[in-house]
């Protein structure tokens, strides 16, 4: 039992979805996440919603290691991928403003199994992802809570049966803005992400009780680790706010609704 116990503090240590699990277990009621005007999606909803998706992208040979790109327009749904999609695969989240030739470029360069795209129209990620047969799986949104999504494979192809791109530790690739050139692409391991989380977490003195005010692009690297994982990591909560909004910050503060 001891070494048992032990090896399940190693494995919460070393991977997100592991701590994100044992975060819903410890406070299932708290919420985890939280968009304006949406009931919040609890802990224990995200960790169910994390166990399905685990087991739906298994059923379609799905793993880690495989990469799923997704551009998300909604910013609620998109916090909720980045949340739950890396328990069985490589998610790389994109910009939904990008062109389809640029979506092309980038599908290519990472070598994506599947994307994800929006039901009844899969923008410029689908079409990138039709001209290069990738498979697509279409979101559509559940209004029961902030984020949720539901996923299904609406376009199966021989991608699917493509060996995994990168090592099983890698939880999601990003793509920089390309202001000096063109976009570089960068991994983020489980193990990586976590030690940073820690360590800033025990820094800020954080807890459950917090409120990450997100507020920055969640296809950049901030966005994802600092805005979004920092607090999950440390069982706190992510109150969706638009991109730079000034305004709704300090409506959020003054409301007593964040805590940094």
């Amino acid at each position: 039992p001891g070494t048992t116990a032990r090896w399940e503090e190693i494995q919460v240590a070393n991977d997100i979805t592991a701590c994100l699990l044992s975060r819903a277990a410890a406070g299932p009621g708290a919420p985890a996440l939280e968009a304006p005007s949406r009931a919040p999606m609890t802990w224990a909803v995200l960790g169910q919603r994390i166990r399905d998706a685990r087991s739906r992208l298994a059923s379609w040979n799905i793993q880690r290691g495989d990469v799923v790109a997704g551009a998300i327009a909604d910013r609620a749904e998109c916090l909720a991928a980045l949340a739950i999609l890396p328990a069985s695969s490589t998610y790389a989240t994109l910009d939904a403003t990008l062109r389809v030739d640029d979506q092309v470029e980038l599908l290519r360069r990472i070598g994506t199994k599947a994307v994800v795209v929006p039901a009844g129209g899969g923008g410029a990620l689908g079409e990138a992802a039709r001209r290069l047969g990738i498979a697509r799986m279409t979101m559509t949104t559940d209004a029961a809570e902030a984020g949720a999504f539901n996923l299904a494979l609406a376009e199966p192809t021989a991608s699917l049966d493509a060996p995994p791109r990168l090592g099983a530790e890698c939880a999601y690739v990003t793509a920089t803005s390309g202001t000096t050139g063109r976009p570089k692409l960068a991994t983020h391991g489980h193990r990586q992400i976590m030690i940073t989380s820690l360590a800033l977490g025990a820094r800020f003195a954080m807890t459950p009780a917090d409120t990450s005010a997100h507020l920055t692009p969640l296809h950049l690297g901030g966005g994802l680790r600092t805005g979004l994982l920092l607090a999950l990591i440390h069982g706190a909560s992510v109150r969706c706010l638009p991109v730079g909004g000034a305004e709704a910050f300090v409506a959020a503060v003054e409301a007593g609704e964040v805590t940094y």
